[in-house]
């Protein structure tokens, strides 16, 4: 969830329209709409925005005060031969810098879906504007179980040197995000619970977590799961009282229009870049912003037990 959630700032660009007019705040303006929607596919939860371009007096965005999301519209999902009507609803606004209204969206709970499949929406504004979008899952189980390839580790730790690696089946022109956590429960309670990863650490003990790719391989440090380990056992003070159970790397596979937007804005780019000319790209028919989804993959590491011993977990 946490990769998702990253993107949403991102989509908010789309709120105010960056094409060259307007840059110019003499140029005629016109109103365009903006849909924006990620459906995932770890949850039946689904929630789609819809807003309008706005220009504010001046050229600071800021200075525009008034809410641009769309009420009363009329947004459907459809999937699998049936359409899921969406619900309009809004929750306090936690940033009302700009905006001090509730932030207003729509929402299905009933809509979970499985890989290759196609996904489309279509919003009806209340003025009869219609904006379309179509798209579809990656198809993770095009290798059944075998989306993750024999140079996989499935061991911890691996039989040679200081990292374990991931890889996985060239399934298409993809963003994959990966998260690494240990999971372990507690004696006494059975509770399933897991700790964050991350890649490795800097000299200076600053964790580095695995960043989006367009590879289809994926590393860490041994050290930095000894390290995380250390860590687990200093929060409860007894390792006694812990039960590791294994590693998992959650892998989210963005779609092929996710994959495009989050590579225009975010890879290729580092601490030193940085970006005039940002794209707005948009797969939306009728309007602006990006309708896409993620499925969700996971590849399980096993602990050695002798391992496990020698630091002194069960």
């Amino acid at each position: 969830m946490k990769k998702v959630i990253l993107l949403f700032p991102l989509l908010v660009s789309f709120y105010f329209i960056s094409c060259d007019d307007s840059f110019n705040p003499y140029a005629p303006f016109t109103e365009d709409y903006v849909l924006n929607g990620i459906v995932r596919g770890d949850t039946s939860y689904q929630v789609v925005t819809l807003t309008h371009s706005y220009r504010p007096n001046g050229t600071d965005p800021l200075a525009y005060k008034n809410d641009p999301a769309i009420a009363g519209a009329r947004i459907e999902l459809m999937y699998d031969n049936k359409i899921y009507v969406l619900r309009d609803s809004s929750i306090t606004r936690t940033d009302t810098s700009q905006f001090d209204t509730p932030f207003r969206f729509f929402y299905t709970n009933d809509l979970r879906p499985d890989v290759n499949k196609t996904i489309s929406i279509k919003a009806i504004l209340p003025n009869g504007k219609i904006l379309e979008a179509e798209t579809k899952t990656p198809n993770v189980s095009k290798y059944g179980s075998g989306f993750f390839n024999g140079n996989s580790d499935y061991t911890f730790p691996p039989d040679t040197g200081a990292k374990s690696y991931v890889s996985w089946e060239d399934i298409g022109n993809y963003v994959y995000a990966p998260d690494i956590n240990i999971n372990y429960q507690v004696m006494g309670d059975s509770t399933f619970y897991e700790i964050a990863v991350p890649a490795s650490f800097d000299e200076d003990g600053t964790p580095k977590y695995v960043k989006p790719t367009k590879d289809i391989f994926m590393s860490f440090d041994t050290s930095a799961v000894r390290k995380t380990l250390d860590e687990l056992a200093s929060k409860y003070g007894n390792k006694s009282k812990l039960k590791i159970i294994n590693i998992t790397v959650d892998i989210q596979v963005y779609d092929e229009y996710l994959s495009l937007y989050y590579s225009s804005i975010r890879l290729g780019m580092d601490s030193f870049t940085i970006r005039i000319d940002n794209p707005d790209y948009s797969n939306i028919k009728g309007g602006y912003g990006i309708f896409g989804c993620y499925v969700r993959t996971v590849h399980r590491i096993s602990f050695r037990s002798a391992y496990l011993r020698n630091l002194g977990f069960q």
